[in-house]
């Protein structure tokens, strides 16, 4: 458990980021960083400066290009140019986006990636989504071809791609889409996606915002979910069912873990750097109780 978590990503938005002082204060040097996509973000403005920062401060910066938000090729052109020359930026996640509406030319990633544009500006680096609990707009089989044409373009590319995946809160759907996937023959290394440590009125907000109500269904079912869902809220469990899974069948472990900071990016950092550690299990227990008091003395 302590292996697979060691490696873990995290992401920041702009707002967050403002926030911290230092990245290489809080987080391991070399850990990526994820940098989403908002709507509405001024993105040629805010992500490059954003990326550059990381960069500077020990972090691989990974900016989120969500393809359906990018008005022309043109923008992308440009885009892209200023991830690399002003954010240092060597890899990226390429997403389609959540908007059902594409504002430019790009409905997919596919597009994006049989254009060449990425090759020309030399990003052979490049994470996908994974959707373990499925995708409102597309059905198991076309995720799954999907996944399978991009690893196609890793091989005649000579790319790097690696798959980050949605987050959930149980390991359930995420072992037997690792399974399923594995069968389908896609071999790329994946991330699983998880929450770190939050309320539950904050999953909550994330989980319908997202999608992700199966496994929330799940969660609650689980033994002592009832009384966890009162307090702070970890990926624990979680982390333990998945490592545990990996050891039963080593061909479809995942690679590490990305975690979402819905509880703030301090928060998560310090919550995974005490799992990964030796005493983790204790320092993670004692963050989780240190936690439910906070929110008691809050709430009183």
């Amino acid at each position: 458990m302590r292996a697979l978590s060691r490696s873990f990503s995290t992401e920041v938005t702009p707002r967050a980021a403002r926030a911290l002082s230092r990245f290489d204060a809080l987080l391991p040097h070399g850990t990526a960083v994820y940098v989403p996509h908002l709507p509405g973000l001024d993105y040629e403005a805010v992500v490059p400066p954003l990326c550059a920062r990381l960069k500077a401060e020990g972090m691989v910066p990974v900016p989120h290009l969500a393809v359906r938000a990018v008005p022309s090729r043109e923008a992308l052109d440009r885009w892209l140019a200023a991830l690399v020359d002003r954010g240092g930026v060597d890899r990226l996640l390429l997403l389609a986006g959540g908007t059902e509406t594409p504002a430019g030319p790009f409905a997919s990633t596919l597009p994006v990636l049989d254009d060449g544009i990425l090759l020309r500006h030399g990003l052979t680096t490049l994470g996908v989504a994974g959707h373990p609990e499925g995708h409102p707009q597309a059905s198991a089989e076309e995720l799954a071809r999907a996944l399978k044409a991009k690893q196609d373009y890793a091989a005649e590319t000579g790319s790097t791609l690696w798959i980050t995946t949605q987050f959930t809160f149980s390991a359930t759907p995420v072992v037997g889409w690792l399974r399923a996937i594995r069968a389908a023959g896609i071999t790329l290394p994946v991330r699983v996606g998880l929450p770190g440590p939050a309320s539950p009125r904050t999953l909550l907000r994330y989980a319908l915002s997202c999608g992700i109500g199966a496994s929330l269904t799940a969660l609650r079912r689980r033994p002592g979910a009832a009384a966890g869902l009162l307090g702070t809220w970890t990926p624990e469990a979680m982390i333990r069912d998945i490592a545990a899974a990996a050891v039963a069948e080593p061909q479809s472990a995942p690679q590490g873990l990305h975690a979402f900071p819905f509880g703030g990016v301090e928060t998560t950092a310090h919550w995974f750097r005490a799992l990964s550690g030796q005493r983790a299990e204790e320092e993670a227990q004692s963050f989780s109780r240190a936690q439910r008091g906070r929110e008691t003395r809050i709430g009183s």
